[in-house]
């Protein structure tokens, strides 16, 4: 039993000449011989020690199949110190690459495993490829418990891994996959007798050659695996010496048996030109690639071959396939210049992949103050022809409703349709609240707020001091009336109206003391007071030798006038 490997067999029971392959699980490379066959000498035994499935630390070592896993050396157990371990991932241009991080423990801050990233280069493989100074798609150190999946921009990564002098823990495990099935190697002794493309699906036929018979499954199809990624789904047949001596004897299980026999198909080796290239965005067809055989090829939705290129190749002869091994290509669908599919008022933009090409996506975008009707998204389809329905998709001017007149005032402008304005007044004595001009926008509103016409208002009058004002109708036409408290007078207007400019006619009175003014001095006597205002009392008294005749003193009214007229000192 050799650890971490596979056993691909017929049966338990091994006979002179059976053979074994061994396979390594995936993140193990094997190491000694992958095929051994059974022998006699002193007893029946198998020729050479079996091999055995190691994980490697390389610098830089090129990985191109479809699928993969890298694991930490020593893996579940504890990964060397001071290690630095590279790898280059690179897949079939045109696809990306997913990584998936399904166990991952390391000391934190020191041992790192990083990826970096590279776009795509499909003009020359002989380009530099991605190294250390390419951007980081992801950097790991620590623990990670959850599965993690990142994905590369292009069909190349470099993946490096550095461990330092100091703890070291139980590593890492990571699969990368691209959605195809790569190529599979021709079984020892045999070769692939017809393959249908490397996408899921797809099928690849195997063959052995004159002498040997098939050991295993003739066919194997491309399919995903319940983890995520696509493989074949059998493995690699044995081609068997068909001749060899069977002696038959039991021997113990030495793996796990992932092959079962077909009925022995004597597959004889013609001369054969291999297996014919596939053309990018198609697929090629054929039974078998031997002389005088056709390999038909077809292209995926959306892609026809070139014009003027031929749809099948012959193998020759001499065993070269008649173009070549040049696969015709397959170009993509396109469709009519957008120009054929013109709408007023509005414009195609691309959203999704090449314009004019097999699923280009264009979304009609109209011009400001313009809004669509009917199917706004169309696609190239696979017949060259856009999925555009009927009726014709249109821009149709946006409009904004009418707007009605307020009422006591005026509106100009009949239009609604985005552009228009309307200019709106309100009738004498009415002030205009709101947005006086008002236009239709692009979003199908109009601007500013609405109008109102409301009576005109002058505000509250400016107080008076010493007074009150009576009325509160302070509309237009509207009055008030200033009206003093007692002890003073009104000086201006008792009564003020509210005018058309919204302003109150005439000015603020004021109210000023009553004053009754100095009564004048009786002749031959004098007049006693200093106050002369409402209700104050002026005294008279006459000179030495005179008689006062009238009233001695007099009191100042509300009228301004004193209630006694000067008296006489006679």
């Amino acid at each position: 039993m050799v650890p971490n490997a596979e056993i691909i067999t017929e049966n338990e029971e091994f006979n002179i000449g059976d053979i074994v392959r061994y396979r390594c699980l995936p993140g193990f490379t094997l190491i000694g011989n992958e095929i051994l066959t059974c022998k006699l000498g002193t007893h029946l035994q198998f020729e050479g020690p079996p091999p055995t499935c190691e994980v490697p630390c390389p610098m830089n070592a090129v990985m191109t199949d479809s699928t993969g896993v890298i694991l930490s050396q020593s893996f579940l157990g504890s990964y060397p110190h001071f290690q630095t371990c590279s790898w280059v991932v690179k897949v079939e241009p045109g696809y990306n690459i997913s990584l998936t991080i399904e166990y991952f423990l390391s000391e934190k801050q020191y041992d790192e495993f990083e990826i970096f990233d590279a776009l795509a280069v499909t003009h020359s493989s002989f380009l530099p490829g991605p190294s250390g100074h390419s951007p980081l798609l992801l950097s790991l150190s620590g623990n990670y418990s959850a599965p993690l999946t990142v994905t590369s921009s292009g069909n190349k990564v470099y993946l490096r891994w550095s461990s330092d002098h100091a703890y070291n823990r139980k590593g890492f495990k990571i699969r990368y996959s691209a959605p195809y099935c790569s190529l599979p190697q021709p079984p020892a002794h045999g070769l692939i007798l017809s393959q249908t493309g490397l996408q899921p699906g797809s099928t690849v036929r195997f063959g052995c050659d004159s002498g040997y018979r098939l050991v295993g499954h003739s066919t194997a199809t491309c399919s995903q695996h319940p983890q995520g990624y696509f493989h074949w789904n059998e493995a690699i047949p044995l081609c068997q010496d068909f001749n060899a001596q069977k002696l038959s004897f039991s021997n113990a299980l030495w793996g796990r048996i992932i092959a079962t026999p077909e009925p022995k198909l004597d597959l004889v080796r013609t001369l054969s030109c291999g297996v014919p290239r596939a053309p990018k965005n198609g697929v090629v067809f054929g039974k078998e690639y031997t002389v005088g055989t056709k390999a038909v090829y077809h292209c995926d939705q959306g892609f026809q071959l070139a014009p003027g290129e031929p749809p099948s190749t012959e193998c020759l002869q001499e065993g070269q396939w008649s173009n070549g091994n040049q696969p015709p290509p397959c170009v993509a669908v396109t469709c009519p210049d957008i120009s054929s599919i013109a709408v007023e008022h509005g414009r195609w933009r691309l959203t999704y992949e090449i314009q004019y090409h097999y699923n280009a996506q264009l979304m009609l975008i109209c011009d400001p103050g313009y809004y669509y009707t009917g199917q706004r998204v169309i696609r190239c389809q696979a017949n060259g022809k856009w999925s555009i329905g009927e009726p014709m998709p249109t821009c149709k001017i946006i409009s904004c409703g009418d707007l009605p007149t307020p009422p006591n005032g005026n509106k100009i402008g009949t239009l609604t349709s985005y552009g228009a304005t309307a200019i709106f007044s309100c009738n004498t004595g009415y002030t205009l609240v709101g947005s006086r001009v008002r236009e239709c926008m692009a979003n199908g509103l109009w601007s500013g707020a609405d109008v109102r016409c409301l009576a005109g208002h002058c505000g509250v009058p400016s107080p008076i001091v010493n007074g009150q004002i009576n009325g509160e109708n302070y509309n237009y036409r509207g009055s008030v009336v200033y009206q003093c408290q007692p002890g003073f007078r009104l000086i201006g207007m008792s009564v003020r109206i509210c005018q058309q400019d919204h302003r109150w006619s005439g000015k603020t009175p004021v109210c000023v003391p009553i004053t009754c003014g100095h009564p004048g001095n009786p002749a031959n006597g004098l007049t006693q007071g200093t106050q002369f205002n409402l209700n104050d009392v002026a005294k008279f008294v006459c000179n030495t030798g005179y008689r006062l005749e009238g009233a001695a003193q007099s009191q100042c009214l509300a009228n301004g006038q004193w209630s006694s007229t000067l008296p006489a000192c006679r």
